[in-house]
Parts: structure tokens; C-alpha cells; sequence
């Protein structure tokens, strides 16, 4: 059975320097600048950083914002980095729901954009039901509907709006 670490880590120190202490209401956990990171039999498969995170009482999630989530290949490598204004975190599953200015970038560098996503941590898919805009060297599109493994190579294109370039079926 696969074990899956979580581990949070909160940056103290020099980076709270001259940070306003957040008041929550009670029962209602506030953090910032954090970093999560993920794996399966002890290595990596992504970390998540976030300015801060809210988390209610009696929610099984945390309210996240100004998101960076980088994916990591076998070797702990990074292969794409996802970004976003803000996010939900569902903590029965470790599902990632972004909202706002949401980017994915490769190492290879295909880029990504669009308004809201949902990282499927179960099959290790990023989808969305939007609008996106991908480029890939000559090739670019627009697109509503898409699933993609983190790398942005495997795609599934719902529904084309419109491109250029080579794809294939």
C-alpha cells in the first residue's frame, strides 16, 4: 500500500520580519507562507507553496492564496510549476481547485492559461472545464475543456475553438 507523506512546513524566521500577525476568529486557522509536500514511498511527486492558508472548523478544506505548485519528475526534478491567485484544498483526497490568473508552465516550456483548474491528485491529471490557451513552440490553440498529465503532453482537447500547428488525434 502506497503511504503518502504530508508534510507542512511553516517558513518562520526572517520572512514573518515585519509581517502583521493575522487575527482569526475562533476556531479558525490562519497561515502563511507555508509549503506542503507530497509523496508516495518517500519521494516527491509535488510540493505546493501558498502565501496563506485558512482552514475552518468542521471544513474538510483550506482556502488558499497566491499558489505555486510544482510538479517533480522520478528524480525529483521539476517538470511543470502551476500557478494561481487562489485555490481550494479538499484534505480527504488532496485535490487542488485553482481560480483566478491560472498558469502551468513545462521545463520545456509549453505554457498553459486559463481561468480555473482542478489538479485530480488520485490520477494525476490537471483539468478544467474553461476556456485554456496553449502554446507549445508553432503550435498554439484555444480550447474549451482539457486534461493533461502534469508534463502538458498527454492532452485531451474537449472541444477546439481554434489553432495552428500539427496535432495529433
Amino acid at each position: 500500500m502506497r503511504k503518502l507523506f504530508i508534510f507542512i512546513i511553516v517558513i518562520l524566521g526572517c520572512s514573518q520580519k515585519g509581517k502583521e500577525k493575522l487575527e482569526s476568529p475562533k476556531g479558525i486557522e490562519t497561515t502563511q507562507n507555508f509549503t506542503v509536500v507530497e509523496s508516495f514511498t518517500g519521494k516527491p511527486k509535488w510540493f505546493l507553496k501558498a502565501e496563506k492558508g485558512i482552514e475552518s472548523p468542521g471544513e474538510n478544506i483550506i482556502k488558499i492564496y497566491k499558489i505555486r505548485l510544482s510538479f517533480l519528475n522520478e528524480a525529483g526534478d521539476t517538470i511543470s510549476v502551476l500557478t494561481s491567485d487562489s485555490g481550494i484544498v479538499d484534505n480527504k483526497n488532496g485535490n487542488l481547485y485553482s481560480f483566478g490568473d491560472v498558469k502551468v508552465i513545462t521545463s520545456d516550456s509549453i505554457f498553459l492559461r486559463t481561468d480555473s483548474l482542478r489538479w485530480d491528485n488520485k490520477n494525476m491529471k490537471i483539468k478544467t472545464e474553461g476556456k485554456i490557451n496553449y502554446r507549445s513552440g508553432n503550435e498554439s490553440f484555444r480550447a474549451r475543456g482539457f486534461e493533461s498529465d502534469p508534463n502538458l503532453k498527454k492532452i485531451i482537447i474537449k472541444k477546439k475553438i481554434s489553432g495552428r500547428g500539427e496535432f495529433k488525434e
